[in-house]
């Protein structure tokens, strides 16, 4: 049996939705939130935190979105 959350279409479809779920427009979508969160969706996720990291924000840049890259600054430092 194939674990869905190491495909590809499935890490797209996971945040697509955590874009589209980020219903105020005002802040920008937090990396470090976006991370923490597919990780926990997704804990055998195929993809590591930068290629999770560029998928989030190439899907909120699509969809008009800003992006706060947080995600090592706040987990790493």
């Amino acid at each position: 049996m194939v674990n869905m959350a190491r495909t590809p279409e499935q890490s797209f479809r996971h945040a697509r939705q955590y874009v589209d779920s980020r219903k105020t427009t005002v802040s920008p979508i937090s990396m470090r939130h976006a991370l923490l969160t597919l990780k926990t969706v997704m804990p055998d996720c195929g993809l590591s935190d930068q290629e999770l990291i560029d998928l989030v924000a190439e899907v909120a840049v699509a969809r008009g979105r800003s992006v706060r890259f947080d995600a090592f600054l706040e987990l790493n430092g």
